[in-house]
């Protein structure tokens, strides 16, 4: 499907209805249109969720019917009278890589190590919760209060449109720019618990599932965005905290992109299908954990140059394109 895709997708619910109600819809201007309601009226299922929606993207008649729905006027809300949810509330699969040299440097550097040179041949990545519990959207984040060292991670996000398998990166690159989508994630980290699990060398995916990933606020399709020839947006991400920025960077510093992603996921007998998530890994000077204190043989050399995360906390991440998805950080009491 090479035409361009102008809408902006988005799960929402009404202020009125229960937090287990999702709609798919589009968000235009100060409106949100009810794909819901419009695929019931034209003789179809009503979607369990995004990724259904993605499902049937794929079809050849899905670009003609989004066209007609949005010209015949389909129900709409007044954008006040929505709450945005994660765009996908239920997707397939998400794979979080770390595609930025700069973090891993700064990461590393405050441990008094550096990158691996394994890290320039192999991307890294680790398969994410998709439990719904753990899947935001704009607006609370709720963190457990036994986490201590609570952090942000500044992400783009892609989000597949149609089942693939690639090998090489220019053709995943035509893909990404004829299929997928875009939008935010915040990857939220327990730093404590993650230093637990790296040292028992499984990874991190335990202390990623105890906080969960926000994303948002729309999907916006890839035929919206400027490419260069290596096929990555032209995109520009920054992360902000309580109003003072903490970083910025565009897509295209990244060193695994979402092209080499695919291609190394493909090689590797990995096919991506609609409602996966890719995500880009966080931008250099995207995270706390970056500016944490720098420890040498086990001794602090270097003072922290940030806190971490606090009850109240507002995290901001925005980007060309997309939009802006802001979360406060409510520090909650675990029931045992």
């Amino acid at each position: 499907m090479a035409h361009k895709f102008p809408w902006r997708l988005v799960s929402f619910r009404l202020e009125k209805e229960g937090p287990e109600t999702a709609h798919v819809g589009i968000w235009e201007g100060d409106r949100m249109i009810d794909l819901s309601a419009a695929l019931v009226a034209s003789g179809r299922p009503r979607p369990e969720g995004m990724r259904q929606l993605l499902e049937w993207y794929a079809a050849e008649d899905f670009v003609p019917w989004m066209t007609d729905t949005v010209r015949k006027g389909a129900t709409t809300y007044p954008i006040d009278q929505a709450i945005l949810l994660a765009p996908i509330t239920n997707p397939r699969m998400f794979y979080d890589f770390l595609g930025f040299e700069q973090h891993v440097r700064q990461i590393r550097a405050r441990r008094g190590t550096t990158v691996p040179e394994l890290w320039y041949k192999r991307p890294a990545y680790y398969i994410g919760s998709v439990a719904p519990d753990k899947l935001f959207g704009p607006g609370a984040v709720t963190i457990p209060n036994f986490v201590e060292k609570s952090d942000y991670e500044c992400e783009l996000a892609l989000v597949i449109g149609k089942a693939g398998q690639f090998t090489v990166a220019a053709e995943a690159a035509k893909f990404i720019q004829q299929h997928c989508f875009f939008t935010l994630c915040n990857d939220w980290s327990a730093r404590d618990y993650q230093k637990l699990d790296m040292e028992l060398g499984l990874g991190v995916s335990h202390s990623k599932t105890i906080i969960g990933t926000s994303f948002g606020p729309a999907l916006v399709h890839a035929s919206q965005f400027r490419f260069n020839a290596d096929g990555c947006p032209d995109l520009t991400l920054q992360v902000v905290v309580n109003g003072m920025a903490r970083g910025e960077a565009n897509y295209q510093s990244a060193y695994w992109d979402f092209a080499k992603i695919l291609a190394f996921l493909g090689r590797e007998k990995i096919g991506v299908f609609p409602g996966d998530i890719i995500g880009s890994g966080t931008i250099g000077n995207g995270c706390i954990a970056e500016f944490a204190a720098k420890v040498v043989d086990g001794k602090e050399v270097e003072p922290a140059r940030f806190p971490w995360l606090q009850s109240g906390d507002k995290v901001t991440l925005t980007a060309d394109g997309i939009g802006t998805l802001a979360n406060t950080v409510q520090i909650i009491r675990h029931q045992t």
